[in-house]
């Protein structure tokens, strides 16, 4: 019985150290507060440390695309402000071009223009003369007045007497108007009659 008592005695001490040394293991496994404080920590600094990291270099890639763009904007820039001086020089040149061409052909316009009439003029006053009469008598109180057509149709211009538009062959004079215009005209030559009886025959 001595012996089974200390049998029992022994196994009971060997449960009792196994048991002791389980608690140990699970004890030691176990992580303490200091270490796992540490372990937070380290975990915090690891993810400041690559939030800094990826934030500086998303701030170089930033700067890097700012750059490209700043030579972007001023090669446009100068690219553009080359073509807007191309455009105004060719704009200027045309409208130079443009304007000296214009006014030779308004000078040559109005050259033809004055030849025309020049020509017009003297068909009129050679049909005029051709088909006018050579001489033209006014009858008046004081004496018939004989108008030399001829002469006045050679030496002056048409409508110096054929006012009116278009000419009339044949024009109406009274006494007024008579001597306004030639003895007007007259005056103003400087040649022909202004006295009465140089006009006025009986």
């Amino acid at each position: 019985m001595h012996s089974k008592f200390m049998k029992l005695t022994v196994a009971v001490a060997l449960l009792a150290l196994l048991g002791a040394c389980k608690g140990e293991e699970k004890h030691e496994a176990a992580p303490e507060p200091e270490r796992e404080q540490t372990r937070i920590e380290q975990a915090r600094d690891e993810v400041v440390e690559t939030t800094e990291s990826a934030q500086e270099k998303a701030a170089e890639e930033a700067e890097v695309v700012a750059e490209k763009s700043r030579e972007g904007y001023e090669q446009v820039k100068e690219s553009s402000a080359e073509t807007y001086d191309k455009v105004k020089e060719t704009t200027a040149d045309t409208y130079e071009k443009a304007k000296e061409t214009g006014a030779a052909a308004v000078e040559k316009t109005e050259e033809m223009a004055e030849k025309a009439v020049e020509k017009g003029s003297e068909v009129v006053d050679k049909a005029t003369t051709a088909a006018g009469p050579a001489v033209v008598i006014y009858e008046a109180r004081n004496g018939n007045v004989t108008f030399d057509h001829k002469m006045h149709a050679e030496a002056l211009a048409c409508n110096l007497c054929h006012t009116e538009m278009p000419a009339q062959m044949t024009i109406t004079l009274d006494q007024a108007s008579a001597h306004e215009l030639c003895i007007g005209c007259h005056r103003d030559q400087g040649a022909g009659p202004t006295a009465c009886n140089a006009c006025h025959i009986r």
